[in-house]
């Protein structure tokens, strides 16, 4: 029921779009697009003298990227100068790291290895979860978070809102201002989910991957000069990512509705950019491309025996809303690899299935020898160029880190959680080690997710935690069946239960035969062990109630 509420909540938002222009999605969503993209095709210019510029596109398509894999591995026997890389989707994060330097073998090894049931979720291993966190999620089958602190929802309300205008663009609370009851009905619903995963998993997949090309900085001046493609709810039009954060680009591009969270940046609310152009051979040719070669994973329109489960229903409505640009798009590819993708999904991750579309990718780019040799012979002798050194995975290769930085929390919460990591400043760090500290913070349930990026051209990087807090209340509800009682229901709120540290009161009632409401207050702080108080009032009986507080009710733990 969650996750269908989840998709129906994201795609409410997207219906909208079908009634924007469905004009050519390239640049000039962002003031500066086109000024970068008339420069960068002045650096294609220069290429033009000598050969034609070729661009890579490749289209969105969830697991199906394997067949995009695989394509690229028969590709490789023509050594082709590929000028640009633009893709949507499973296509801009393969393109992403391709176009960073990574290698076709690299990407195979990768997309058949992944633990993609681990990565598609927010899941961390059970030893990083604190043991109060254990049991209550072992007494409460359902727990529901709600209301963020006030600074945390004015941060997060006011930097998302800013980029619409209006006003000065701030929450502004006051006594007699209606602001005030609003953000009380705002920051309950912010509370709800907008998707079953916000990425804590899948964002680590590029962030462990991309040392070298993180920050804020232009994606021209990759090895490959890239783009990739997402979808602004909020405009109703694709955001063009051509600079920025790689990291949060290539989230964005692949957040699929209803699986993913979209990501909210600078006043956009970003989802899959398959929903306005799921092919991007246009933004190919506005950078300058001559000969596009594209890796297309779309399959034949569904009839009803086709669309049977939730994934075919999220992947037909993205298909819908970009049929327009799609064709024009398919028009305008001059090599059109096309794998036999039928029978299988967006979330076909199984082992055979990836071997399957990978082999399928082989054969489809195989059957295209004869346009393949005609772009060979075009473009002449010249092979593949970089333009940078490749990006560093340091789960290869460990890097040097002059200093950590944490982003979204205050000072002294940043002092106290980086006390508690493992990697340390002036130190070699290594993909083990901090996803080891990564999991232990995010393990604590105080924050929606944890990410990091390492800021910089080269060693010593700066490491950057990013942390974004959850709600700091949690409502939770149990059942429990025995003999004795028969069915009873638990019901729990805890008041400032997600908070890092400070004080905590949980509430614990049960319905039943001996119904009872206990009372757990507890005060955590770093300098001294944590303080608990507890009380409880029970029925003895059906006639009689007393309220019993207990004599130990004052207690120390460490």
């Amino acid at each position: 029921m969650k996750r269908i509420l989840s998709i129906f909540l994201l795609l409410l938002p997207a219906l909208g779009l079908g009634a924007q222009d469905r004009s050519s999605s390239a640049f000039g969503l962002d003031p500066g697009d086109r000024e970068a993209v008339a420069e960068f095709r002045k650096r294609m210019d220069s290429i033009k003298v000598h050969r034609p510029t070729v661009a890579l596109v490749l289209s969105g398509g969830g697991a199906k990227g394997a067949a995009t894999v695989g394509a690229l591995k028969y590709m490789e026997q023509y050594d082709f100068p590929v000028d640009m890389v633009v893709g949507t989707s499973v296509g801009g994060l393969l393109g992403g790291m391709y176009a960073m330097g990574y290698s076709v073998d690299y990407l195979e090894d990768l997309i058949k290895h992944m633990d993609w049931d681990l990565a598609l979720s927010d899941k961390v291993d059970r030893s990083y979860i604190p043991y109060q966190r254990i049991r209550y999620k072992e007494r409460f089958v359902l727990s529901f978070p709600f209301y963020y602190s006030k600074k945390d929802f004015l941060d997060m309300f006011n930097s998302e809102v800013s980029y619409a205008g209006g006003d000065d663009g701030r929450l502004h609370l006051s006594a007699d201002n209606a602001h005030a009851v609003n953000m009380v009905k705002n920051n309950l619903l912010s509370s709800l989910p907008s998707g079953m995963v916000y990425g804590q998993n899948v964002n680590q997949i590029f962030s462990s991957r991309s040392i070298g090309y993180s920050g804020k900085r232009s994606f021209f001046d990759f090895p490959i000069p890239f783009a990739c493609v997402a979808t602004d709810l909020v405009s109703g039009k694709a955001k063009v990512w051509r600079e920025g954060d790689i990291n949060l680009a290539l989230r964005s591009t692949m957040s699929i509705p209803g699986l993913f969270a979209p990501v909210k940046t600078h006043g956009m609310v970003l989802v899959d950019g398959g929903m306005r152009n799921n092919f991007p051979v246009d933004i190919a040719r506005d950078m300058g491309a001559d000969i596009v070669i594209g890796i297309d994973l779309s399959t034949a329109s569904k009839d009803a025996r086709g669309i049977n489960n939730l994934a075919d229903i999220v992947w037909q409505g993205i298909d819908m809303f970009s049929t327009d640009s799609f064709q024009r798009n398919i028009e305008s590819v001059d090599v059109r690899i096309h794998p036999d993708m039928q029978g299988y999904g967006m979330l076909d991750f199984n082992p055979v299935a990836i071997d399957t579309m990978l082999v399928r990718g082989y054969k489809a780019a195989a059957e295209m020898k004869e346009q393949l040799d005609a772009v060979r012979r075009w473009v002449g002798d010249e092979g593949m160029k970089y333009n940078k050194k490749k990006a560093v995975d340091i789960g290869i290769e460990p890097v040097l880190i002059d200093r950590i930085r944490f982003v979204g929390v205050g000072e002294k919460e940043a002092t106290y959680l980086k006390s508690k990591m493992n990697v340390k400043e002036g130190r070699l760090v290594n993909r083990d080690i901090l996803q080891d500290d990564i999991a232990r913070i995010f393990g604590r349930g105080s924050y929606d997710y944890v990410n990091y990026e390492f800021v910089g051209d080269q060693e010593p990087y700066e490491l950057k935690i990013i942390c974004k807090r959850g709600p700091v209340h949690r409502l939770g509800v149990g059942f429990r069946i025995d003999s004795e009682e028969l069915v009873s229901v638990l019901l729990n709120v805890g008041l400032n239960a997600n908070a890092m540290r400070g004080s905590a009161l949980h509430m614990t009632g049960k319905v039943g035969v001996n119904p009872y409401l206990d009372f757990h207050f507890s005060y955590d702080t770093p300098k001294i062990p944590t303080l608990n108080a507890s009380a409880d009032l029970r029925w003895t009986d059906r006639n009689n109630f007393i309220s019993v507080f207990k004599t130990n009710s004052f207690n120390s733990t460490g």
